[in-house]
């Protein structure tokens, strides 16, 4: 049996008369109580039947539910839904009794105050779930999740959610343009991840306005909103979930007045903090910046920036408010991340979005990832140290002066484009692999990389002899183990190399591994490993042989066996061409004749070329114009003021 000990409502209030109190606590405890399989309390109820002024945080929670078990359930769940002193985790306390043992459920609390009934839901739920045999632990744990996973996705998520952030993290708006195909583009947004819709139409009758939103809001799921830009009629009529204003639309208080309390109001600020402090005092559910950047959605719109977002950051501090803020203008799936980063909630993209070649579903699909991307940085700057990304643009720029001569023993797959990528680098390219010439070669080399993509009895003297040379001159030299592991000779040839004590070691997880005596994490060329295991390998070879070891994957990993520095490499078109892993490291060989601390000069190689794969893929069609595209975008890192190297954020962190 499960009771829900219903006393105080989600709003605070007393749900039993003062007159009856003693009587209904009594019956809970000494009737009730002892026939329960579990009893699910929220805060202020667990406070009333103890009798205690105030529980907070989870220790005291813990303690309460330890408390109330002495009234005979075997089970006691303290719903931690009214502890504020996390504004954004929900922990709910689990006590089993017999076992005297304690459960947690952290989820993301979700902000609302739309909550009544949730309680009683999640007491259903967990009867639910037992009834279908679960255990009592299970069922729980069964229960937060669905209520957390399906109340946002109701056919009123928005107001459920209300002024959530996550209803607009992905915010299509369309291009002012009329089509019936219109109703089509917003389902094909909202298939890639679109969380909120706006239907912006210029030079249309509003009977064609009224009729066309009322066709996109029956293509659209339940879950997700439809906005009308500066509307209240349309909206209105149309059944729409809400409107957006702005500086030559209704004055915001009067919308409110007229859409009424269950609708959604979003209200562009253009970044001005008194305009953002009278909009959330009037009545808006989220707050818009003006472009970010340069837009041909408006063409006479200035771009101000993302130092918008902090002043309605500030704006939300002055007045106690917790708003979403939702920036506009020129954004990108690249620097959407930068907006999300810097403190927005959401982001909104018209022609990105509904004017793209690739559809509206591809585009909304990669403005989510970038989304996704910008939390996990803003979670992470919450507990990493970070690396000072200036001295990387200082050695892009040092590179070009220095052209220091580069010399690479290197695969036939790779080397065209190796050698055309340090050019547009600035550094000067050498593929001289003889075993002849190689080692005299060196002498008048600043750095040489070792690539055991190709292998032949020559070639292999000619690594050798390179490698001991270097090692013993004191001459940089990077090692790339490719496809370690994959063959015993392969293998072999890579571990006597790596001897001779690299520089710098890079390759992807399942060659470091390999390395370090691991088996089975090498397909081909490929790695099929995680970064957990490959970052503790990773440590172990620099400890060892005293070098620098990256690992790259969609996060590159850099470490000296204590320092470890994250460089994000999410570009999902980037696998789909070759050569990209080898020309990092010649890149970083090129940096080693440059940097006086070689754990720089792999940074460097990796958040550059991070950059330039992130620039170029915005404009590529495909991964033919991709390779295109970086080598166009490479000579771009030269220049210091190179509005990209804004974005950069790197991570460093000891991971013991």
């Amino acid at each position: 049996m499960v009771v829900d000990p219903v006393l105080v409502a989600t709003s605070g209030d007393d749900l039993v008369a003062q007159k009856n109190a003693e009587d209904v606590l009594a019956t809970y405890k000494e009737h009730i109580f002892p026939r329960a399989t579990i009893i699910t309390p929220n805060l202020p109820e667990a406070q009333r039947l103890l009798g205690r002024k105030e529980i907070t945080g989870v220790y005291e929670a813990r303690a309460a539910a330890q408390a109330l078990a002495q009234y005979g359930s075997k089970f006691v769940l303290v719903k931690g839904g009214h502890d504020e002193s996390d504004p954004d985790t929900c922990r709910d306390v689990l006590y089993d009794r017999e076992k005297d043992h304690f459960y947690e459920f952290t989820n993301k609390r979700i902000a609302t105050t739309n909550t009544h009934g949730t309680g009683c839901t999640l007491a259903s739920a967990i009867s639910g779930f037992m009834a279908r045999g679960y255990s009592v632990p299970q069922a729980v744990e069964n229960a937060i999740g669905y209520l957390h996973q399906h109340c946002p996705e109701s056919r009123t998520s928005y107001l459920f959610i209300g002024m959530s952030s996550e209803l607009y993290k992905v915010y299509a708006c369309t291009n002012g343009k009329f089509s019936l195909e219109l109703p089509r583009m917003v389902a094909s947004a909202i298939a890639g991840g679109a969380t909120c819709v706006q239907l912006r139409l210029k030079d249309v009758s509003t009977g064609d306005y009224i009729k066309l939103a009322k066709e996109t809001k029956k293509a659209m799921p339940s879950h997700v909103p439809l906005i009308i830009d500066d509307r209240v009629d349309v909206c209105l009529a149309s059944g729409a979930d809400g409107v957006h204003v702005g500086d030559s639309d209704m004055p915001v208080k009067d919308a409110r007045s007229i859409i009424g309390p269950d609708k959604i109001l979003g209200v562009s600020t253009y970044g001005r903090r008194e305009d953002a402090i009278a909009a959330i005092q009037d009545g808006a559910d989220y707050i818009a910046t003006g472009a970010v950047y340069p837009t041909v959605t408006k063409p006479g719109a200035v771009a101000k920036g993302l130092d918008q977002i902090d002043v309605l950051k500030e704006a939300l501090k002055a007045t106690g408010k917790t708003l979403p803020i939702v920036a506009i203008g020129g954004i990108s799936p690249v620097t959407a991340t930068d907006c999300v980063q810097r403190g927005a909630d959401g982001v909104c993209a018209v022609s990105q979005i509904f004017d793209s070649w690739e559809g509206p579903e591809s585009r909304a699909r990669k403005f989510l990832k970038s989304y996704c991307s910008g939390m996990e940085i803003r979670s992470k700057l919450s507990t990493h140290g970070r690396y000072d990304g200036g001295r990387v643009a200082g050695l892009w720029t040092k590179l070009a002066q220095v052209a220091p001569l580069t010399q690479c023993i290197t695969n036939y797959v790779s080397m065209n484009f190796m050698a055309n990528a340090l050019l547009a680098a600035g550094a000067s390219p050498a593929m001289a692999h003889a075993k002849e010439e190689a080692p005299q070669f060196l002498e008048m080399a600043g750095a040489l990389n070792v690539n055991i993509g190709t292998l032949s009895s020559n070639w292999v003297d000619s690594m050798r002899a390179c490698a001991k040379k270097a090692t013993e001159t004191g001459k940089p030299w990077v090692l790339d183990p490719v496809a370690a592991g994959a063959t015993t000779f392969r293998t072999g040839v890579a571990t006597e190399l790596l001897s001779y004590k690299p520089t710098i070691l890079r390759g992807n997880g399942g060659e470091i591994l390999a390395l370090a005596g691991e088996t089975g994490a090498v397909k081909g060329v490929d790695s099929t490993v995680g970064s957990d295991a490959a970052l503790e390998a990773a440590k172990h070879l620099a400890r060892k042989f005293g070098s620098i070891v990256c690992i790259s994957g969609a996060t590159d990993f850099i470490t000296d066996g204590n320092r470890v520095i994250e460089v994000c490499h999410d570009v999902p078109m980037l696998p789909s061409i070759t050569a990209t892993g080898c020309t990092l490291s010649a890149l970083m060989t090129s940096f080693c004749a440059v940097a006086e601390d070689p754990i720089d000069a792999a940074v460097a190689a990796c958040a550059g070329w991070s950059l330039a794969a992130q620039e170029a893929s915005v404009r590529a069609e495909g991964p033919g114009s991709l390779a295109v595209e970086l080598l166009n975008t490479l000579p771009k890192l030269r220049d210091p003021a190179w509005p990209a190297w804004s974005r950069l954020v790197i991570f460093e962190h000891n991971r013991q």
